[in-house]
């Protein structure tokens, strides 16, 4: 890979994707496709999507977008061309059927996953990460030797510790890169949008689900707006090129 002048990266879910009831659900925003499009097409810029979504899955809701893109937290990653980069070893084991078939008709919802599952109660009135299901569930995981991640009205286990921050730093020196943009909305998003922040552009998409804001973030509201930021980003290399 060879030294860029941008890297362009984002979450995906919440970030250019509306968050929905339910995950399969999700689509990118039109114009957030259009615009990492043309972006992917300028010389020295290149784009990234990363997301706790497997990679598959990822791809199938991002297609048409020249992409480096990084599934299940930075388990799986492809690259541009969409050759596989990285990937590991999926898990067996999932929670008993009947626990399952209980959670559900409560509201709660299991996500199985490549390198583990994730419990989403979105819409659950009363529901949250204290509630007895949540914490059967991280009884469950602790069981299984998986690692516990907090999102909007999910907690997700998986094998193995990865971090999107792993991936931005690990895509920073394989591109030297010599800006850093990233985008997210979530706790999962915090270290990237951090370490983005000091080599270029941090972004957090602010939303009603979350109190907390990453260090030196330019915090946004909505997809709209980050998007303002993008096309800035754009605009400003390519007129660094014209100067």
């Amino acid at each position: 890979m060879t030294k860029v002048r941008l890297l362009l990266a984002s979450d995906f879910d919440g970030t250019l994707a509306p968050i929905v009831p339910v995950p399969e659900d999700a689509e990118i925003d039109e114009d957030a496709k259009e615009l990492l499009i043309r972006a992917s097409q300028i010389p020295g810029v290149v784009v990234a999507l990363l997301s706790g979504r497997d990679l598959e899955d990822l791809y199938n809701r991002s297609g048409g977008i020249r992409a480096i893109r990084s599934g299940s937290h930075g388990r799986e990653i492809s690259s541009e061309k969409g050759e596989m980069i990285r990937t590991e070893n999926g898990i067996e084991s999932r929670p008993p059927d009947e626990w399952v078939r209980d959670l559900e008709a409560k509201g709660f919802r299991l996500e199985k996953k490549k390198y583990g599952a994730a419990l989403h109660w979105r819409g659950v009135e009363g529901a949250s990460e204290a509630s007895p299901e949540v914490e059967a569930f991280r009884e469950w995981a602790a069981g299984e030797g998986l690692t516990l991640q907090s999102g909007r009205a999910v907690l997700e286990a998986a094998r193995g510790k990865r971090s999107k921050r792993d991936v931005i730093e690990e895509l920073t020196d394989a591109t030297e890169a010599e800006r850093v943009v990233y985008a997210g909305d979530d706790l999962t998003d915090f270290g990237a949008i951090e370490w983005a922040a000091e080599r270029g552009g941090g972004y957090f998409v602010r939303s009603s689900e979350r109190n907390e804001t990453p260090r030196n973030a330019t915090v946004v509201n909505g997809i709209g707006e980050l998007l303002e930021h993008f096309a800035n980003e754009l605009r400003d290399l390519e007129k660094e090129k014209r100067g």
